[in-house]
């Protein structure tokens, strides 16, 4: 041990090294493996420990107190930084940080083959954590350990390749907002929640490192399962994409990373708060990213709303679904475009969504796309907003027009003041054919398919108000 020179330190109940009400210590560069208990136990309010260097292997596996005991617990204590030691083989977790601890950074160690996951950030105060806690929006410094700080979310990793020369790695997913992202070499080959193994490099969300800039400036909404794993749900979630030169990596890490099986995992920390290892995903070597979204816009066009996207890259992209609500939280499907499977070259889209207008209360829509992959993994854009002017919104419209046999005309109110309207259907020769009552801001059918073929007169009276339409029966 190293600089323990204001408290003591001492083994205790099958642990290692346990630091009760003990602060402004380092332990560093010992080798502590094979007790009963923790490795090493932080209690009673221990706080700016430095713990780095040290090796921590095939701790807490005797039984006789608690069970599947971690390499590292933090059960009470804070601000404490855990760096660059080799955790492996333990009963439980790698790291676990019970209720009520926080601003405890985990940066840069070598985590792997423990029994649960390799950082557990825990809701309650059971000495073993609660294992995977999800992403989720809404999350304080009370919900648990570090604030239960969301982990990153990797939706695409791949290398590119020139010839025979592996030239960069590319990664992309969500993030939080300015937070400091360690990638890693995950020690799993499966899907699944993998432990940090080998410490790859360090970039941060909206920054640039090292010459490396996060090209994705912009927010998407993700949920459901990633890459064969479900990671919890976000909206508004910030985004990245880094293209990392292969170049820029040792001999032995480029080695690794092109290997046919390797996958990556990452930490997010966000002031001295570290999260939990995201799902792993494989990286696909020499292949595009699935699909990178470059542009997205939407904009009225008379009572309909025209919407444009293009994508520089697509890889097994089956559909986009265009989603549409009119309070920005409740979202319906209105319509689907194919996408174009696999490509290397930049798409344009278009989708338009007919009397939009018509239908908007106050005349606002939000638009977004569901970009969904052929193995039906899906992933949410940035919302866009039409706001029509209150000129646009028709207040009465008839479709279809020309009606049929089998499909009947509408009378469509929907941008007419509220009160009920009195409303005449006549012939050409002037003689009514029917009369009805109908609301504004309502749709109802004329009731035209029984009718000969031929042209009509749809006349609406009431609350100062006086509109008519011709309909074609054919």
């Amino acid at each position: 041990m190293a600089a323990n020179a204001t408290n003591s330190t001492i083994a205790y109940d099958g642990a290692g090294v346990l630091l009760s009400n003990a602060s402004d210590n380092t332990i560093q560069n010992n080798n502590i493996s094979n007790n009963s208990g923790f490795g090493i136990e932080l209690m009673a309010g221990s706080n700016r420990n430095l713990i780095s260097g040290n090796i921590l292997a095939t701790n807490g596996l005797v039984t006789t107190i608690t069970t599947d005991d971690a390499g590292i617990s933090i059960t009470s204590g804070n601000d404490n930084v855990i760096s660059s030691n080799t955790i492996s083989g333990s009963a439980g977790d790698g790291i676990v940080a019970l209720t009520g601890t926080s601003g405890n950074r985990f940066t840069q160690n070598s985590i792997s083959g423990n029994g649960n996951l390799g950082i557990d950030l825990s809701a309650t105060s059971s000495a073993t954590g609660d294992d995977v806690t999800k992403n989720a929006n809404g999350k304080t410094a009370g919900s648990g350990a570090n604030g239960l700080l969301n982990f990153p979310v990797i939706t695409q990793a791949s290398t590119t390749t020139t010839g025979t020369t592996n030239n960069n790695l590319r990664i992309s997913g969500y993030a939080p907002a300015g937070s400091t992202i360690e990638f890693f070499l995950s020690d799993k080959t499966a899907d699944g929640f993998g432990q940090g193994q080998t410490y790859l490099f360090t970039r941060v969300e909206g920054s640039t490192v090292n010459g490396v800039a996060d090209a994705d400036t912009k927010t998407g909404s993700y949920s459901g399962v990633f890459n064969g794993f479900d990671q919890g749900s976000e909206t508004g979630a910030s985004r990245f994409y880094f293209n990392i030169p292969i170049s820029s990596l040792s001999p032995t890490l480029r080695t690794a990373i092109t290997a046919n099986t390797a996958r990556i995992t990452a930490t997010a920390t966000v002031g001295q708060n570290t999260s939990e290892f995201s799902a792993n995903i494989k990286i696909n070597q020499n292949s595009p990213l699935p699909v990178t979204l470059v542009a997205f816009g939407a904009k009225p066009s008379g009572l309909n709303a025209e919407l444009n996207w293009k994508t520089a890259q697509e890889l097994n992209n089956d559909h986009f679904v265009v989603e549409r609500s009119f309070d920005g939280s409740r979202f319906e499907a209105v319509g689907e475009v194919k996408g174009q499977g696999s490509i290397q070259t930049a798409t344009t889209y278009a989708f338009t969504d007919a009397r939009a207008a018509a239908l908007a209360p106050a005349g606002l829509v939000y638009y977004r796309l569901r970009q969904v992959d052929t193995d039906g993994t899906a992933s949410l854009s940035e919302v866009q907003t039409v706001r029509f002017p209150l000129t646009a919104r028709a207040q009465m419209d008839v479709y279809p027009n020309p009606a049929t046999a089998i499909q009947d005309a509408k009378l469509d109110l929907s941008g007419a003041p509220a009160g009920t309207y009195l409303v005449t259907l006549v012939d050409m020769t002037g003689r009514t054919l029917r009369t009805f009552s109908q609301n504004g801001g309502t749709v109802q059918e004329l009731q035209l398919t029984s009718l000969p073929n031929g042209t009509y007169l749809v006349r609406v009276q009431g609350n100062g108000q006086s509109f008519s339409r011709r309909v074609i029966k054919q």
